[in-house]
């Protein structure tokens, strides 16, 4: 269990860790050293939101994160608005 963080604007059209287009509104994920395709299930524990990932690139490079998610996973309410 751990922090997650969100790709800001400027990641949208460039190339993922695996070679992938990064799309901000793709249902995606990054983490340091899971297997490319390996799915990740994030929890918002404030509000109870379940959903799944799909890892496709590597990060965070933030202390205290686990990983990072795209806008749209963001924006599905999952994160908190907490720093």
């Amino acid at each position: 269990m751990g922090n997650a963080s969100w790709y800001g604007p400027g990641f949208n059209g460039r190339k993922t860790a695996n070679g992938e287009i990064f799309d901000s509104e793709a249902l995606t994920a990054a983490h340091p050293h899971l297997p490319f395709g390996s799915l990740v299930r994030v929890v918002n524990t404030e509000q109870g939101n379940l959903n799944w990932y799909v890892f496709n690139d590597r990060g965070p490079y933030q202390e205290g994160r686990e990983i990072d998610v795209s806008y749209r996973v963001a924006g599905n309410s999952v994160l908190s608005t907490r720093a």
